[in-house]
């Protein structure tokens, strides 16, 4: 007899995918279609395998999951605390703001034999107290299928799409814009050797903003990535990845400010190993290149990466370390990019069961590179520190009680960039 989730996998993963094909405009509509025709057929095989196969498992595990927030922000739109924000209508709009965010989410996740089968379908209604111009509803979607081919061949193939607010910090103004981004991926591994594997990954993202103001950030990227890779008989893992982005900006002409498009090629040595019985390393360093061929003086060169090491002293303390040096895109309306630093320290404590309480410090140093991008984005450097002290409580298996405050400070070269910002926030989570 049939398994009866199978059912649900099936609607779950058409529902997923066909959101994907409706688009406001031609040209949107067919970088759809083309991410719709590969998605589709690798889906098909994945859902066939696990449909077909005589070991699929006896039972599934979906969940629907409810979760509730409110949060409160003293400065909604990183502002300098001696200006306020003015609207559309240039009139003055509250600097805070009350946020009530309500979530249904659809998650399923099987294995059925050598495969294993993912999605996800999330619904996030956000509603703001004052700030109304703000209301959204978010619709997420994940679907994945963990592939493997005998003891030698594995990987996964992936679509998902994400909904979210773009941040004010830099961008000066109290306008939504709603950044849509859609990505599809499918890597893979040939372990040739007990110890040895070649692997590959090509994948896509489609970068889409609500508002006009901000269509000339959208972007469209192609990447690919291959590997090499090494394994002890313990987890450790070591690979040496070549990659390759290209990156174009479709809404944007060749311009002596503007580019439209560049190409990022990067080696990086890639790891995740265990150092001793109580402390893991993870992460990659490596040169990354990058290339605007119709703006050559904001090319860059230099040396990336981000490593994590994870201590655990005792056995309810961890102790995580994160250094990182990479290129970041600003959210502004030209999708300027910047040399990112950031420091962070993680300790968390596990009290008990039911409670544990953690701490987050992150200090992010930002050099902006290229110069100009447009009369509106003028280069700048700045500094963000941001402390976050979190407490979650599990009174019932199936419930997650979660609440945080975090302040953020950011100087800056110019004094209309710095702003603080104090938030409080209480997440109730329930799955059944």
């Amino acid at each position: 007899m049939r398994n009866p989730s199978l059912n649900v996998i099936l609607i779950l993963f058409s529902v997923l995918i066909m959101p994907n094909i409706i688009y406001l405009s031609n040209q949107a509509f067919m970088i759809k279609i083309k991410f719709f025709t590969r998605v589709v057929p690798i889906l098909i095989i994945g859902c066939s395998l696990a449909i077909f196969n005589p070991l699929y498992a006896a039972t599934d595990s979906f969940d629907v999951i409810l979760n509730q927030t409110f949060m409160s922000d003293d400065n909604l739109y990183r502002l300098p605390d001696d200006i306020s924000p003015a609207g559309s209508d240039g009139e003055t709009v509250s600097r805070s703001d009350r946020i009530q965010s309500t979530s249904l989410g659809l998650h399923f996740d099987q294995i059925y034999s050598l495969q294993g089968l993912r999605a996800e379908l999330d619904f996030i209604r956000n509603a703001y107290q004052k700030s109304q111009q703000l209301d959204f509803t978010a619709k997420n979607a994940l679907a994945a299928w963990d592939w493997q081919l005998g003891n030698r061949f594995s990987g996964e193939v992936s679509a998902f799409q994400t909904e979210s607010l773009r941040g004010f910090a830099d961008r000066a103004s109290t306008i939504q814009s709603i950044n849509t981004m859609r990505r599809f991926e499918a890597d893979g591994d040939w372990w040739f050797h007990p110890r040895w594997s070649v692997g590959g990954m090509v994948g896509t993202v489609s970068s889409r903003n609500s508002d006009e103001e901000s269509n000339l950030a959208e972007y469209d990227q192609d990447i690919l990535e291959t590997w090499i890779s090494y394994r002890t008989f313990t987890p450790n893992v070591l690979s040496l990845v070549f990659g390759n982005i290209d990156q174009e900006y479709p809404n944007r002409v060749a311009d002596p400010l503007l580019p439209s498009r560049f190409q990022q090629n990067y080696v990086r040595l890639r790891g995740d190993m265990q150092v001793t019985g109580q402390s893991f390393l993870s992460g990659f360093i490596g040169q990354t290149q990058r290339d605007y061929p119709d703006l050559e003086e904001k090319d860059f060169s230099g040396i990336t990466g981000r490593i994590t090491y994870r201590w655990i002293p005792r056995e309810k303390l961890i102790i995580s370390f994160s250094a990182a040096r990479d290129l970041e895109a600003r959210e502004d309306i030209f999708d300027n990019y910047a040399v990112a630093q950031t420091l962070s320290f993680t300790p968390q404590w596990i009290i008990s069961d039911k409670t544990s309480a953690q701490l987050n410090v992150v200090r992010r140093k930002r050099e902006n590179q290229g110069g100009l991008f447009g009369p509106l984005a003028p280069d700048r450097d700045d500094l963000t520190t941001n402390v976050n002290a979190s407490f979650k409580w599990k009174p019932v298996e199936k419930m997650d009680v979660d609440l945080s405050l975090m302040n953020l400070d950011r100087s800056a070269d110019q004094a209309l960039d710095e702003y603080s910002a104090q938030t409080s926030t209480i997440s109730v989570t329930y799955a059944f």
